[in-house]
């Protein structure tokens, strides 16, 4: 009954309920005019005391109620209502929900109204609401009445300086206007007319078009070139971010291209799977998280947009895009790493996640034994020897072709195995690469010299020349040594995948790690070296940074990159058609390129 009349759109309905306001407002103006009427029956005060303050109140509230409470309410709304479908043959009025919301206003009002009698002892101005009283703190009239005076002289100061000023800009929109289309003419006149022998220079001519308007008033006020120069260049920046946007997405929307895939590869870099659990409030949190740095925040937002859920928080330099909701996680995290496989370590990871979570989703468990079963599978450690379960084909395929994988990798006798190669495509995918590489890849400009030489040679100038920079593309990891064979077997590298410390490079063939794996017989086995140690793969070889660059392009030379990772892909690749010969260039370039990355360059570079 109450949600009948309190969410109604009928218009009957609403007729009777702005009858009833009508009737509630006529009873209590009618008891304020009773008031009045006895008050005024007999000379001197008879019941309000003396009260002239009241009085007036008294007077006040029963006009505006019978006016706007009862009278305008009753044969508007409530005969409007009514009557105005019978009349026209409608079914119901237009727009009934604001409808509905006309008349819950006036309750509203009418509250308004009634609590305005506890501001200073009420609007004692008189059934006209003029002020006549001079016990109130301050004057309403007279304060609306210099508030427009100070807006319409404001108003005309504003046309009168102004006008100029507009006529100013009006000129300038159609001056660059004019300056587009003549630039267009003149092309398409010297490609047809002077077929690039007698070329206009059409630039000037726009120059000297775009003359200097200079008008001076009372205020100053100046319309220059720069003026225009400045709107030129906003315009482009926003026509450029607009593009950039159409640019990506199509990039992501692209048939070669797997956003699923790509997101998988961007978490075995830089994602997480985190489960937090508290005994005292006993609450149990799972977080899968991506963060990157805050210069590439655009990529964690268009993540965001793919998948339609997620947080993204800000900490200092770092920007994380995160997920907590444990329904969001079940429909839509987990079934996309369940059909693409995390190929590194955090496979692992993952699975406790995943079983951890449906532990929380079982009802048939209470919470405290939820809890409890969580923390022992938290506290497992991942095994030495582990490696994701993604490549079980691959270790199946070389056990039965009996190739020991370590050996043969590291000797590039697997680069020319087709079935190999084939096999090894289908599970690290070309989109699973670029996001993978967008997180743990980097492409850099080095210096490269001959120590020997250089020593023998004290002169600083000779010693200058001895100094060159070349392109390097390089890609480490903690664990995961299969992982960085397998990527130098795709992008066709040369180079070893190296064993690193704090100190410098280890010969990988004389660690005790590798006698490890080769005494187990357990290919690419997990282990700790030491701490800091890591794993890197680099290359400095012309054929394979070429080879590179056309990896990671498409047919029409756009970057497969979605992030700030493109930018740094371009100005790599670019150094290298046009300036690889240019040392000087590349040591400026490599100077930009350090800058961007510690995130000090400004928005002049």
């Amino acid at each position: 009954m109450v949600q009948r009349w309190l969410y109604s759109t009928n218009a009957k309905d609403i007729s009777i309920m702005y009858f009833m306001l009508a009737l509630f407002s006529g009873m209590a103006g009618s008891a304020m005019s009773m008031i009045i009427r006895m008050e005024l029956a007999a000379p001197g005060s008879q019941y309000l005391h003396g009260n002239n303050q009241l009085f007036n109140v008294l007077v006040v509230g029963h006009a505006v109620l019978m006016i706007f409470f009862l009278a305008m309410p009753a044969l508007i709304g409530g005969f409007g209502n009514y009557m105005l479908p019978l009349m026209i043959g409608a079914t119901d009025m237009s727009f009934p929900r604001i409808n509905s919301i006309g008349f819950w206003l006036l309750p509203m009002g009418l509250v308004c109204l009634v609590t305005s009698t506890l501001v200073e002892s009420g609007a004692g101005t008189g059934w006209t609401v003029m002020m006549c009283s001079s016990k109130m703190l301050f004057d309403a009239w007279k304060i609306m009445y210099y508030l427009l005076m100070f807006m319409l002289n404001y108003m005309y100061k504003l046309l009168y300086v102004k006008t100029f000023n507009m006529i100013n800009l009006y000129a300038c929109i159609m001056i660059n206007i004019l300056n587009i289309l003549m630039i267009k003419m003149f092309k398409m006149f010297n490609k047809m007319m002077y077929q690039r022998t007698h070329t206009i220079n059409s630039m000037y001519l726009i120059n000297k078009l775009n003359w200097r308007c200079v008008y001076h008033n009372n205020d100053k006020l100046k319309m220059t070139r720069w003026n225009n120069m400045q709107r030129l260049m906003y315009n482009n920046k926003l026509n450029i971010i607009q593009n950039k946007r159409k640019y990506t997405m199509n990039k992501m929307n692209n048939m070669s291209f797997n956003m699923n895939e790509w997101l998988v590869g961007m978490t075995d870099g830089d994602g997480t799977f985190n489960v937090y659990t508290n005994i005292n409030n006993k609450k149990i949190i799972f977080t899968y998280k991506i963060s990157l740095m805050k210069k590439n925040e655009q990529l964690l937002y268009k993540i965001k947009d793919y998948l339609k859920v997620g947080t993204i928080s800000v900490h200092n330099n770092m920007v994380s895009f995160m997920v907590r909701d444990k329904k969001q996680l079940m429909n839509v995290i987990i079934p996309i790493f369940d059909k693409n496989m995390l190929l590194t370590s955090k496979r692992y990871n993952y699975l406790k996640f995943k079983e951890c979570l449906l532990i929380s989703n079982n009802i048939k468990i209470n919470q405290m034994d939820k809890i409890n079963m969580i923390n022992k599978i938290k506290i497992k450690n991942m095994p030495i020897n582990y490696i994701s379960d993604a490549w079980d084909s691959i270790l199946l395929w070389a056990s039965n072709m009996s190739i020991n994988l370590s050996e043969s990798m590291y000797n590039n006798k697997l680069m020319i195995n087709k079935d190999f190669m084939m096999k090894v495509g289908k599970i690290m995918t070309k989109s699973w690469l670029i996001g993978f590489i967008e997180a743990e890849g980097s492409f850099y400009i080095t210096k490269k010299s001959n120590n020997n030489l250089m020593n023998n040679n004290r002169d600083t100038d000779i010693a200058k020349n001895l100094i060159r920079y070349c392109h390097a593309f390089g890609i480490s990891q903690k664990l995961d040594m299969l992982v960085l064979f397998t990527i130098k077997c795709l992008l066709k590298i040369n180079s070893q995948v190296q064993l690193r410390s704090p100190s410098g490079t280890m010969n990988h063939n004389n660690t005790p790690a590798q006698d490890r794996m080769s005494g187990a017989g357990i290919p690419f086995a997990q282990f700790n070296c030491a701490a800091g140690t890591y794993y890197k793969l680099e290359t400095t070889n012309k054929y394979n940074i070429k080879y590179i660059m056309e990896y990671f392009r498409y047919n029409d030379h756009k970057t497969m990159f979605l992030g700030m990772k493109s930018f740094e892909f371009k100005v790599w690749s670019r150094t290298y058609n046009k300036h690889k010969s240019n040392y000087d260039m590349l040591f400026k370039t490599q100077n930009l390129m350090r800058r961007y990355r510690k995130n000090i360059i400004s928005s002049k570079v």
